[in-house]
């Protein structure tokens, strides 16, 4: 169960509590409805102001049951709602060890430094052979959508030494850059990482031209 519908379950809880408070009211209180539905929101929030008009032993036993249904509602909502950010989080952590892993067991794989427009051609093509890799990426959104394509991620710059390592780039086949900004700068700063492990710089792309940059051996 998402969110989503654990939030649709609650919102259609308290939409029922309140159509059973206003026509309970209606009925043992002898109410108008709009003073049944007065009564039931005064109820509900627990604002504290008094009856419309004076309730009977079975008005007083059905606010009871009135103000029981209501926090039940706000606390099966709250608790969707922490269930799934934990829950989410669990999954998150988890997930990505269990990738760092997949991650440290590769060899002879390729790295693909930037999940931008070019990253994500190179990453299909290299996914259809198939042929092993791993994206590096900085941004979350891109290493988000990354992870839903389920390629191996790892997040973080490509121009960081220990970056570079966690991903394997000792025992890495090759590199492609595939770079959105500062293209020349960033390439040369990966080209020289690259080549103090001995891996193979593949391809340098710029995102905007796509062009091959003069770093391939």
């Amino acid at each position: 169960m998402t969110v989503f519908s654990g939030l649709r379950g609650a919102a259609l809880f308290i939409v029922v509590i309140v159509t059973v408070g206003v026509i309970g009211y209606h009925v043992l209180g002898e109410y108008t409805w709009l003073e049944a539905l007065y009564m039931t929101v005064i109820t509900l929030s627990t604002v504290g102001f008094h009856e419309v008009q004076p309730l009977d032993p079975k008005g007083q036993i059905f606010t009871i049951v009135l103000i029981v249904g209501g926090l039940g509602a706000v606390f099966y909502t709250m608790v969707t709602v922490a269930e799934k950010v934990v829950e989410g989080e669990f999954q998150q952590f988890f997930g990505r060890r269990r990738m760092q892993k997949q991650i440290e067991a590769l060899t002879d794989h390729y790295l693909v430094c930037g999940f931008g427009r070019i990253g994500q051609v190179i990453c299909r093509e290299l996914a259809s052979k198939p042929v092993p890799f791993v994206v590096i990426e900085q941004h979350e959104e891109r290493v988000q959508a990354a992870e839903a394509a389920q390629y191996l991620v790892l997040p973080g710059d490509a121009t960081d030494e220990e970056i570079l390592r966690a991903a394997g780039v000792t025992h890495a086949k090759g590199l492609f850059a595939a770079l959105t900004t500062d293209a020349g700068l960033m390439s040369g700063h990966i080209h020289s990482r690259a080549s103090s492990h001995e891996c193979r710089l593949v391809k340098a792309l710029d995102y905007d031209t796509p062009r091959l940059l003069d770093y391939s051996p």
